[in-house]
Order: C-alpha cells, then structure tokens, then sequence
C-alpha cells in the first residue's frame, strides 16, 4: 500500500513519498505555485496567477509559463490540482499530509479557546492560560513541526505581489509559533520545570533573535535557577544586540525585569533550589549564611578592633578558610605576569593573613573586655 505524499512547508518545501520530485525542486517558480496553491481556500484564476508569477510577461506568454510550471507539479504530485480553461486549485488536502494543516490542529486551542482556558497561579512569574498536559504535548509536537519560516528560501525576483503575500504569511505561521512556545514555556516555568523552559525560550531566540517577550523568558529562568551572573551577563548580550542591529534600546519592561534581577527578587525559593551537594565556592568556603557561632558582644565589635581590612568579616575559627585563601594567593603571586605593584600587593595580603587574627583583637574576643 502506497503511503501518502507529504508536504512540508514550514521551513524548507520538502516534498516526500511523492513521484520524481525534482522536476518541481528544479523549478522556485514551482515550489512557490505550489506552496501559493495549497494556501488558498478556493480555486485561482489562471490570468491572476499569471500575473502573480509572471507580471513582466504579456498575459499570453504568462499562461504558457504557468502550464508548463502546473504540468511539473502534476509531474511531482499526480492527481494534486484540479485544473479547467480558467481556474486552477488544490484537489484534495485529504490526499496529502500537509505540516500546516497538522500544525493548525495541535495549536487550534491556543488560538480559539485561549480566552476560556483557566489561568497559571502556580508560579507568579509566568502567565497566561494553563494549557494542561494534554495540549502541551500537542504543542511541543507543533513547535516539532516548525522547521522555520514559511517557504524558507523561496524568493522569486520580480514579483512583488508574491512577495508581500509571502511575507504576511511567514508573519502569520511565525505568530502562531511564538503563540505555541509561549504557552509552552509559561506551562513548563509555572510548574519549576525550569530547564524545559529554557529549551523552548532558547528555541525561540533561534528564530527570532530580536524578540524582548523571548529574552525576558531566558532571563526570568536563569534568575530562578539561581544563575542570576547568567541573567544579568544575557541582558547585557541582549542590550548589545538590540543597539547594534536595530539602533534602539531595550523596552521598560525588560529593563525593569533587569532591575529586579539585579536586586536579588527573582532568586530562587530555598524549597526550589536544587539539593544534593554543594557548590564550588561552598565547598571550600562553607555556606555564606552560616550562623555566627560567637557571642553577640563580640560578633558586633568594630571593624576597628578585628582587624586593619575595613569592610570585611572577620575570620574567626576559619582555619580552613584561610588556608585555600593563602594558597591561593601565594599562587597569584608567584605566577602573575602583572606588573611589580600587583605581586607585592599579592604577597603583603597573604602575609598578613598568616599572621590572622591580631593579638589585640584575639585577646579581646576571648576575655570579652
């Protein structure tokens, strides 16, 4: 049993499990008929087709022009137009797999129902309508089928008229794209799926670079990971590119979100962090938020009295501390291609921490006057 054609056009036109399919892919003029043909909901009369694809042409060469092109899709595609002396049409969408067609399905919900779908309250910072599993499968199998733009690399010189009607239709599938991986990164975000989130937010910039509403998703997610050196490093690539590209500045919206990041608001719940071993830093250094085991009266003595580092903590009980800080150091002091003044200023710091902490503090910390 023959499979049946299918035709892609989400992307790059592919035609497959069809007949010899080169005679079409030989031929943009082809492709682009037929990518024009299986968009119209009703037959095309030939002159307004001749027109379209050969304006530069009298009406009769045209129609010449056009049967030839028809015969090599009938060539490709046996039995796909239903053709008479004037009009020319799509037989049957029934008799070909189509991604647009299958792609307007799975994301029909998004598009007609959005309105009536309950809204996200499990996360404050993502929004929109709670699509469910269900349709959230259906979508990632959509945004599976979007390869890229409409009828990628069909570009036809020559024919303006073609050319806008191409380009509102890459404009309307691309909407429908960003509406679906949307929906899916507000699904995956509200429920702390976080790196799922990120796949399709990084998915999205791939298609769209310039897009703030995609930027901000990717700077929201690497802020609740707790990535916020991420976050605020990708606003600034982000900055970058938007002034570099198209000469302007990023929106309020996504400045205030940078100011919110900066701030520390969008960092990670303690529940949400991820468990199970310690960070880099906090495995040499133990946590930062360590209880201050000493007593009040001298946790609070001046900076004055601890130490001559002003600004900083003092390093009490901390042995193992200050040893990897005078290993590393020692390091930077020894192998340092800085100038004089750097390595000196390397060694003075790690020989004042060997002689940590000063007598006079220490003596004050222990007998508490």
């Amino acid at each position: 049993m023959n499979s049946v054609p299918r035709i892609r056009l989400l992307g790059p036109i592919i035609i497959e499990g069809a007949g010899p399919a080169s005679h079409a892919s030989e031929s943009r003029k082809a492709l682009a008929l037929l990518g024009y043909l299986i968009s119209q909901s009703r037959p095309i009369a030939r002159s307004h087709l001749a027109g379209l694809f050969w304006s530069e042409c009298s009406e009769s060469r045209g129609r010449r022009n056009l049967t030839r092109e028809l015969a090599r899709l009938a060539a490709c595609l046996p039995s796909c137009l239903h053709t008479d002396l004037h009009v020319v049409g799509w037989a049957s969408k029934e008799n070909f797999w189509l991604d647009t067609t299958t792609f307007l399905e799975f994301t029909s919900k998004i598009t007609s129902q959005s309105a009536r779908l309950p809204r996200i309250s499990q996360n404050p910072w993502f929004a929109g309508p709670d699509i469910g599993e269900a349709q959230a499968a259906r979508l990632a199998e959509a945004i599976a089928l979007y390869r890229g733009e409409f009828m990628t690399g069909v570009y036809l010189d020559g024919c303006r008229q073609f050319e806008v009607w191409l380009l509102q239709e890459r404009e309307y599938w691309q909407q429908l794209a960003f509406a679906a991986l949307d929906a899916l990164i507000n699904y995956h975000g509200a429920r702390r799926q976080y790196d799922r989130a990120r796949v399709y937010a990084r998915r999205w910039l791939a298609l769209d670079p310039y897009s703030e509403d995609a930027h901000r998703h990717v700077l929201t997610l690497l802020a609740l990971e707790g990535e916020r050196g991420a976050a605020l490093s990708h606003y600034l690539s982000c900055r970058h590119l938007l002034f570099e590209e198209l000469g302007v500045e990023p929106s309020r919206e996504t400045v205030a979100l940078y100011e919110r990041i900066r701030r520390g608001e969008l960092d990670p719940a303690p529940e949400s962090r991820a468990v199970g071993g310690a960070t880099g830093a906090e495995s040499e250094f133990g946590s930062q938020r360590r209880r201050d085991p000493r007593p009040r009266e001298i946790a609070t003595a001046s900076a004055a009295d601890r130490c001559d580092l002003p600004g900083t903590e003092p390093l009490y009980g901390r042995s193992g501390e200050l040893a990897v800080l005078q290993r590393w150091l020692r390091c930077a002091s020894t192998t340092t291609d800085r100038p004089g003044w750097w390595s000196s200023t390397r060694s003075s710091a790690a020989a004042r921490l060997e002689r940590w902490p000063p007598e006079p503090a220490m003596r004050r910390w222990t007998t508490g006057g």
